[in-house]
C-alpha cells in the first residue's frame, strides 16, 4: 500500500538496463518488465496476489516469444509451460499441478507430434510419433528410472516390427534421428544404437530386461 501504481521504473546497476513495474489500481495484480541476465533479452512476469497465480514470459534477441510458464508465486510449478521455435511453431508442451506432472509433448520441427506422455493408472504412458504423423512407439513405466514396457512398435508405414512384443525396435527420437535395438517380451534387450538423419551411428549402449547397462 502507498506504492505508485506506476509505471515504476528501476535502473539496474551494471550494463544500463531497467526493470519496470506497475500493479492494476485495486493491487491485486503486478507486473513486471525486466532483462534476463544477459541484458539481450526481456522476460514479462506478473503475479495475481489473492489467488497466487502467476506467469512468466520470455522473449529472444529479436522480441519473439521464446517461452510461458504459469506458476504459484513465479517458483512452484502449476498449469502450462510451453517453448517455441523461432517461426512460432510449439517445440514442447507441460502441464503440471502442483508437484505432479500430468502431460507432456514434444513436437517434431514440421510441427508434428513427436512424444506424449501422460500419467494414467498404470504409471507414465509414452507415445511416440513418425515425422509423418504415423504412430511408433507406445509404451508404459511406473516411474522415471523404472524400465519401460513396450506395447507396440510401428514403422513408418505402420507395419508391426514387434508382434506380440518380441522383434525389431525403430523409434523416431526427432527430426529424423532414431534408435534401434532389440524388443524381447516388450523389454529392450540386447544392443542399441542411436543415429542422426544421414544414418550415422551416434551412440551405443546395451540392454537387458528393459534396464541399460
Amino acid at each position: 500500500d502507498g506504492f505508485p501504481v506506476g509505471p515504476n521504473v528501476f535502473e539496474r546497476p551494471s550494463g544500463g538496463g531497467c526493470d519496470v513495474v506497475w500493479f492494476t489500481a485495486d493491487r491485486q495484480l503486478m507486473l513486471a518488465d525486466r532483462p534476463d541476465w544477459f541484458g539481450s533479452r526481456r522476460n514479462r512476469d506478473w503475479v495475481h496476489y489473492p489467488s497466487g497465480a502467476s506467469a512468466s514470459l520470455h522473449f529472444d534477441e529479436a522480441g519473439r516469444l521464446a517461452s510461458q510458464e504459469t506458476r504459484r508465486a513465479l517458483w512452484v510449478a502449476h498449469g502450462l509451460s510451453e517453448h517455441y521455435a523461432e517461426n512460432g511453431r510449439t517445440q514442447s508442451t507441460t502441464l503440471e499441478m502442483g508437484d505432479q506432472t500430468l502431460l507432456r509433448r514434444h513436437y517434431h520441427a514440421n510441427g508434428q507430434l513427436m512424444l506424449q506422455e501422460t500419467a494414467e493408472a498404470d504409471g507414465l504412458r509414452e507415445r511416440r510419433y513418425w515425422p509423418n504423423g504415423q504412430p511408433n512407439t507406445e509404451s508404459v513405466k511406473q516411474d522415471d528410472a523404472g524400465p519401460e514396457r513396450y506395447l507396440q512398435c510401428l514403422d513408418e508405414s505402420g507395419r508391426d516390427l514387434a508382434p506380440g512384443g518380441t522383434g525389431r525396435f525403430v523409434q523416431s527420437t526427432g527430426d529424423g534421428d532414431y534408435r534401434e535395438g532389440t524388443l524381447v517380451d516388450g523389454r529392450l534387450d540386447g544392443p542399441m544404437t542411436w543415429y542422426d538423419a544421414s544414418g550415422q551411428a551416434t551412440g551405443h549402449a546395451n540392454y537387458q530386461g528393459g534396464q541399460e547397462g
